[in-house]
């Protein structure tokens, strides 16, 4: 927790510790801490301590919120984008798992964002075969499924690669991983990586309802769309 704090505190002092994907790589990869899901509950920690809000408590219950409304403005989609949508939600007919939904949703929200969902979430089915895949990898989730598993299967690993580093494994599910990276992000203020800006915006301010007030104009569009459907239902 030290260590972590000591990040945090860097910035919001603007000491001379230069804050670089490299420095916040080596400073999560380094912690002495390594019992499951450990580091996961430190960068929780450390973004309630910030935000004072409960991450995971809160995305998930917005994105549940949210997600039928997003569904439906999916659906809308036309061309390559509404096709690939259409792939991406197949899921959501072979299983009642709270986590496929919110992953399927997740994934759709990219490819609505005109962003590609791979460059969020990298899946392999074997720890061997995503190693050069790894190494290469800035900024991302690795998902192991293995060969043929079912969608309400769960996954071998889910972890966080930042620089080429694994510095989160046994992440259990891709929704809980979204949520820890958008708190490094976030709590961390580093820049959304450019492929995948927008939809860390949506997930960011309109989600998270952080910072909410200026959005991009495709993240405003979004958020009227779904405040119409919203005030539709009700």
């Amino acid at each position: 927790m030290i260590v972590i704090r000591y990040v945090w505190t860097s910035i919001a002092t603007e000491s001379r510790v230069p804050i670089t994907m490299h420095f916040i790589t080596s400073v999560l990869v380094n912690l002495t801490d390594r019992t499951i899901n450990r580091k996961s509950v430190l960068v929780n920690a450390e973004f309630k301590r910030i935000t004072t809000i409960n991450l995971q408590s809160k995305f998930f219950s917005q994105l549940d919120i949210h997600s039928e409304n997003l569904i439906q403005v999916y659906a809308k989609k036309g061309g390559v984008q509404g096709r690939k949508i259409k792939s991406i939600m197949v899921p959501l007919t072979q299983t009642d798992s709270v986590d496929v939904r919110r992953e399927c949703v997740l994934k759709g929200l990219c490819v609505y964002l005109n962003e590609d969902p791979e460059k969020l979430v990298r899946e392999y089915k074997n720890i061997e075969s995503s190693q050069t895949a790894m190494a290469e990898t800035v900024f991302g989730i690795l998902v192991i499924r293995k060969e043929g598993a079912e969608p309400s299967d769960d996954p071998e690993d889910v972890g966080i690669i930042l620089e080429g580093v694994e510095v989160l494994d046994e992440l259990g599910n891709v929704p809980f991983a979204v949520s820890i990276l958008l708190a490094v992000v976030y709590a961390l203020n580093l820049s959304y990586p450019p492929e995948l800006k927008y939809t860390f915006e949506a997930l960011q301010k309109i989600i998270m309802e952080l910072d909410g007030n200026k959005l991009s104009i495709k993240g405003q569009a979004l958020k009227t769309k779904l405040s119409r459907k919203f005030e539709t239902a009700h």
